[in-house]
């Protein structure tokens, strides 16, 4: 059930009948994100294997009679594929089973993945549910910002760090969140090395992004739609000649090969250290090559 999260995002759109285009009435690309992202993130919390044993496990049986036969199939391939939202009196009840569920459908990073959408509405949702360690980072000491966002000028790689290490949907929000905030206020220069980050990130959410259905079209996404913008003297940055799952996976072996040699099992936050290192490593031109700026069109 994970074939979607090798689609290009043009054969995303194909299966789950959305539009690449943040215009328009027609349903969202990010809203097929969201719901497949949630689709498995039930589907790994119950077990199940199929989508008949999505709704067997997780819904209720609906039926106006007790003869009258059940199709547990389309509803829930609806939602494999992305082709329909689940209601907000179904994602509530699931949360009950399932809690954190609707937390994943709902994510204040969706909206920020629109920039259709304003930041006024996205960032008061997301800086109230932010763990502390991430809103420490963001931040940074300034009082302001505990009620509003205020972009500061002392970003820097030691600092970004600090905010890729925690990967995760709330570090991944964060980071769309400033870049676009740099966007708005025109700063190209931090929108470009706020660009480089999200590669990185992107690329330690490697495992994460594919369980859950959405690796190669999201990134896709966030390729045409957000990389684009940040260019900076001539360049942005990509994921290399091998693309975003070839170099995905080229990290993780290598991160999982060191964690072997060292007989051990590292917390999420050490393995992400580890995966920070090796592409900051100068020596392993390999692996530093995996985030690498490249030309931006017309230029």
């Amino acid at each position: 059930m994970l074939d979607s999260s090798k689609l290009s995002l043009v054969d995303f759109c194909f299966a789950s009948r959305t539009r690449n285009n943040p215009a328009g009435k027609s349903r969202h690309t990010v809203d097929a994100f969201r719901t497949v992202c949630w689709f498995h993130c039930l589907r790994m919390a119950s077990g199940a294997t199929s989508t008949y044993q999505m709704d067997a496990l997780i819904e209720e049986r609906q039926t106006s009679g007790a003869d009258t036969p059940v199709d547990r199939k389309n509803k829930w391939r609806s939602y494999r594929d992305g082709r329909h939202t689940p209601s907000t009196a179904l994602a509530g009840a699931i949360e009950r089973q399932f809690p954190g569920s609707h937390a994943v459908l709902d994510h204040p990073m969706w909206q920020l993945l629109r920039l259709d959408r304003s930041l006024q509405v996205s960032i008061p949702n997301l800086l109230s549910q932010l763990p502390p360690c991430h809103f420490a980072i963001v931040r940074s000491g300034s009082a302001a910002a505990q009620s509003n966002f205020v972009l500061t000028s002392d970003w820097s790689a030691r600092r970004l760090r600090k905010l890729e290490r925690e990967a995760g949907l709330d570090a991944l929000a964060c980071l769309i969140m400033l870049l676009r905030k740099a966007l708005e206020s025109g700063d190209s220069r931090q929108a470009h090395m706020f660009g480089r980050s999200l590669c990185r990130m992107l690329l330690l959410m490697g495992r994460w992004l594919y369980a859950h259905g959405i690796a190669q079209p999201m990134v896709n996404y966030v390729e045409n739609v957000l990389l684009p913008m940040t260019a900076y003297e001539g360049c942005r940055y990509s994921f290399g000649e091998q693309g975003y799952l070839g170099a995905a996976t080229q990290l993780i072996r290598a991160a999982n090969m060191i964690e072997a040699n060292e007989n051990k099992l590292l917390t999420s936050v050490q393995k992400a250290e580890l995966m920070l290192d090796l592409l900051d490593d100068k020596f392993s031109l390999e692996l530093s090559a995996l985030v690498t700026p490249i030309a931006s069109p017309g230029t």
